[in-house]
């Protein structure tokens, strides 16, 4: 199955299509300084890029964004690096947009989820992703080494 993955940053948004784990095209844009709909036309923008890229058209998209969301209702609350995403509806302008159903995940979980089921990268399976309860993420144990003790402060359970 053909999907798309979009990662949603305050700089950038990053458009992936795979063909299950295989990488075929990537496309990275700069993310709109004003934020709101020009956010959705951008993430559609890059959407049709990475596919006519890859040649191929994706099925789904997967979006992960910053910040807290409402996952049932697929609005963004608000996002710490990006202006106008207050209860922003971003599921819906994105299927809207794209004419494909789109799947919303915090963009840290979302990190978490393609390293554990992507293949390689450097990070050894041993380790683990963890989140503090304020959205920051880290690989644990940390590459440097060390334990619970020197762990970068509370929270570092997952």
């Amino acid at each position: 199955m053909t999907v798309v993955g979009l990662d949603l940053g305050g700089t950038k948004i990053a458009a992936g299509v795979f063909d299950g784990t295989r990488l075929l095209s990537k496309v990275v844009l700069p993310t709109p300084e004003e934020g709101g709909m020009a956010v959705v036309q951008a993430l559609a923008e890059a959407t049709r890029k990475a596919e006519a890229e890859a040649g191929v058209e994706g099925v789904a998209i997967g979006l992960g964004t910053p910040g807290p969301l409402d996952f049932k209702e697929g609005v963004i609350r608000f996002t710490p690096n990006i202006r106008g995403l207050v209860n922003f509806p971003i599921r819906r302008l994105l299927e809207e947009a794209t004419k494909r159903p789109v799947h919303l995940e915090n963009d840290a979980n979302a990190a978490a989820l393609a390293e554990h089921h992507l293949p390689g990268g450097a990070r050894p399976r041993r380790r683990r992703w963890r989140r503090f309860p304020d959205g920051r993420a880290f690989w644990w144990p940390p590459p440097e080494g060390g334990g619970w003790g020197s762990s970068p402060g509370p929270g570092c359970w997952g």
